[in-house]
């Protein structure tokens, strides 16, 4: 099997998701986030983190095969459920909108809106958990590990940029870029 239709699919539910991921949340969540919680998340691997290490973890054709059925069957129950979504936060946003609130009748909305988030955040563990049973335990394993580094990486990208714009020497003048040399010119005074 060719990495092509794999690697087309999982780009095309990941946008899915993101567009999704984007839209406000009235609910709460992780940030927006349709998916499960960080506890639960955490014994899960997203289909992206997959697909991003899949050489490392000797992802198999047939494992592939199983993970792109799972991602479009994903995708073809999220783009109904999306579009009822923003029909449902359209008219409780309308309700609310009104100077005097029927409560009833926002709260059946509101009800509305919530059941669909529901199933929408069912729909993304059902995928992760199908994701990971197509993996061996010696490839979860190996995914855990590839998470942390990746997560520590972030981390310490997210600290150099931070780093760069926000560091001061003593006296208040701007740190040097980390990769600044001696033969770098002098910064300019205020």
């Amino acid at each position: 099997m060719k990495r092509t239709p794999f690697v087309l699919a999982l780009i095309a539910a990941a946008t899915v998701v993101s567009a999704e991921a984007r839209e406000p949340r009235p609910w709460g969540g992780r940030g927006g986030h349709p998916g499960p919680s960080p506890e639960i998340s955490r014994e899960l691997f997203p289909p992206e983190l997959v697909m991003r290490h899949q050489d490392e973890i000797g992802l198999n054709d047939d494992q592939k095969s199983k993970l792109v059925r799972a991602m479009q069957g994903m995708q073809s129950d999220l783009v109904p459920l999306q579009f009822e979504m923003g029909e449902a936060a359209g008219k409780l946003r309308e309700a609310l909108a009104a100077p005097r609130i029927d409560e009833a009748k926002a709260g059946d909305l509101a009800d509305r809106l919530m059941g669909l988030e529901t199933k929408i955040k069912r729909r993304h563990l059902t995928t992760m958990i199908q994701v990971k049973n197509v993996l061996t335990p010696e490839q979860q394993d190996r995914l855990r590990t590839l998470r942390e580094q990746d997560r520590a990486q972030r981390q310490q990208d997210g600290a150099g940029r931070r780093g760069r714009h926000g560091d001061h020497q003593p006296g208040g003048q701007p740190a040097p870029p980390p990769d600044a040399g001696d033969d770098a010119p002098p910064e300019p005074e205020d």
